[in-house]
Order: structure tokens, then sequence, then C-alpha cells
């Protein structure tokens, strides 16, 4: 049952353990189709997998088993629960009639923006996009793909297209 504040602002998710299931759920996809990609798909291009912990371990120093725990709760909470408590509330405030493929499209954009700009340079001194190498372009993609499948899986699990 959603409170009363929450009936007021439509799109914002109630903060209760169905919803929070869901977002766990919609990270584990996600993860999945960013792990697919990065260890099946991109080692054709790049001759080895996206390693995601070694941009961790440049942008905050953290290393082994410390970068991949971090990558594992940024895929399975913290972008999920970003997507469910921002990315949806502004998509049915602003583009109401938005399907979830929109919003994932540019949620997964933001995403990779985050990771190679804010991560890989701000964070991390390397040059902004790795100098736009096929590294970079594949960051993309998973990154889409990590968003689409938040995305799918959230709009799957609210019963709705959007």
């Amino acid at each position: 049952m959603k409170t009363m504040d929450a009936m007021d602002r439509p799109g914002v998710a109630e903060i209760s353990a169905g919803t929070l299931g869901r977002t766990l759920a919609a990270g584990a996809a996600g993860l999945v189709v960013w792990e697919l990609f990065a260890r099946l798909i991109a080692p054709i291009w790049l001759g080895g997998p996206l390693d995601p912990t070694r941009l961790i371990e440049a942008a905050l120093g953290v290393s082994g088993m410390a970068a991949q725990g971090l990558h594992l709760l940024t895929g399975l909470v913290f972008f999920p629960i970003v997507y469910v408590f921002m990315v949806r509330p502004l998509e049915d405030r602003l583009l109401p009639a938005m399907r979830w493929i929109v919003s994932g499209l540019g949620y997964g954009v933001a995403l990779w923006v985050f990771a190679m700009y804010g991560m890989a340079s701000l964070l991390g001194g390397m040059s902004p996009f790795p100098g736009f190498e096929p590294i970079a372009w594949l960051s993309l993609v998973g990154h889409i793909g990590l968003a689409m499948g938040i995305a799918a899986t959230t709009a799957m699990l609210e019963g709705g297209s959007h």
C-alpha cells in the first residue's frame, strides 16, 4: 500500500521490502547482462574481458576482492537504486509516456559517462573516456546493456510497459 506522500507524487517508488527486492532483482539482471557482454563478447574485440575492477583499483586505490566487491555492490545495489528511486520518478514526471527502453538507453549512457569520465579520468587519472579507444566504446555498450537489464526487469516486475 502506498503512503499518502507517495500517492501525491506519481512515480515515486515506495520504500518497502517488495520494492527493495525488485530493485535487487533488477540489479542482478543488469549485472548478468554486463558480465555476459564483458566476458564473452568484449574479448572478441579487446583480446580480454572488460574488467571494471581495474578501473576501481585505479580510481579508488582498492584491489583484489575489495575491488570486486565494490563492482558487485555497485551493479547489484547502487545503480538499480538510482534507477528505481531517481530515474523512474523523473521519467514519470517529465515524460510519462516514455517507455523503459528510452530511459534505459539514457541511463546506460549516463553510467558510461560516470565510469569513463568520473571514475577513470577524474578519480583514476586516466585520459577521459580512455582516449576513445575500443575499450571506451565497448564500455558504452556494456553500460547500456547493464542499464537496459535494470530498466527491463524493473518494468516487468512493476507489471507495466514503461
